[in-house]
């Protein structure tokens, strides 16, 4: 690796760390209410979650950290309301409201199909977070964020590289109604665009699972037996791609997205190429956090952005052993897939 390559990801992962630290430090200021009371009298702040269900790890360890910060602060109750579906997720936000929760915080599976909640919302007077993705209408405190649109372009543009800038690739969407879906696939276009020699030969959706994402790899691999790149926008994809790649014989690299431990495992272990890594775990504490400022009429920012960055075996070792300056939650998600995600 060149001066001038070390000076860029130094400059990429130190920022990376100040910019969660920041989050962390305005998020997670002590609360003023009800959270942290020791008083029997105090009623308990509830924080309604709504997601898709923790089949996908990722919103498992965003879920675990919610209720782990919940713990910490003290006398606040997290309740889930968790769905697959697009418009059932109206549903789902609706029992939340049913059970007078006092903050509702929403990673919309359709950012069209859940406005009519986010308004039911606003009716009851329950203020409302997005997380992952945001909404198209209705009155939101907060939402939260990794810019999934640069995640994109970032992973897009990792693996033209890695080609030399030529090449056959293929694109696996998880489902273009998700909104992060659709601005990870955005930005992977734009790094596309600025590559004329990279071409799309392959497009398919594989529902953020791994054994649809086994399927429509294979599909990849039987229209295109030399492709060359496989990015998938989520881990669990990208994990069925990988079975794929195996089955089929080939030596197609595959990217994946998230940054969830299985994932990390298999890039460390010489699997999956690289990770696009998302600080999930982050960002349910900054849930619970925020919900507690809001709560009490605190000031919070409209848009919080959380660092992201790809992952591949260098730079796994060189996190590991404290070479490169970076948040603790990547290093602790390093130390984690390095020691079997146990």
């Amino acid at each position: 690796m060149t001066r001038l390559r070390k000076y860029r990801w130094g400059l990429l992962l130190v920022a990376a760390g100040a910019a969660a630290l920041s989050v962390a430090a305005t998020a997670g200021s002590a609360p003023q209410k009800a959270a942290g009371s020791t008083s029997a009298a105090a009623k308990p702040i509830v924080v309604g979650i709504s997601s898709r269900t923790w089949t996908s790890p990722p919103l498992k360890d965003a879920g675990l950290a919610a209720r782990a910060e919940a713990k910490r602060l003290g006398n606040i109750k997290v309740v889930f309301a968790l769905t697959d579906d697009g418009p059932g997720q109206v549903a789902a936000v609706e029992s939340l409201i049913a059970k007078k929760v006092d903050i509702i915080a929403i990673d919309p599976n359709d950012d069209k199909a859940i406005v009519p909640a986010v308004k039911e919302a606003n009716a009851a007077g329950i203020p409302v977070i997005m997380w992952v993705g945001g909404v198209t209408q209705g009155k939101v405190a907060s939402t939260i964020l990794t810019s999934e649109v640069e995640g994109g372009r970032l992973v897009g543009a990792w693996v033209f590289k890695k080609l030399g800038g030529t090449g056959d690739v293929a694109l696996e969407q998880g489902s273009a109604e998700h909104p992060a879906g659709r601005a990870r696939e955005k930005g992977f276009r734009a790094a596309l665009a600025r590559s004329p020699n990279i071409k799309l030969s392959n497009y398919g959706e594989g529902n953020w699972a791994r054994d649809t994402g086994e399927t429509t790899a294979a599909n990849f691999l039987t229209k295109t037996p030399t492709l060359d790149a496989i990015v998938a926008l989520n881990d669990e994809m990208a994990l069925g791609a990988l079975t794929a790649v195996k089955n089929a014989g080939t030596k197609t690299m595959v990217t994946g997205y998230n940054g969830q431990c299985t994932a990390l495992q298999s890039v460390w272990q010489g699997g999956l190429t690289a990770v696009l890594y998302q600080p999930f775990a982050q960002m349910g504490q900054v849930i619970v956090d925020l919900s507690v400022k809001i709560l009490n009429g605190k000031h919070v920012a409209k848009t919080v952005t959380l660092p992201e960055v790809v992952l591949d075996k260098t730079l796994m070792q060189k996190v590991k052993s404290g070479s490169v300056k970076t948040s603790t939650g990547l290093k602790t998600s390093v130390r984690n897939a390095v020691n079997g995600c146990k």
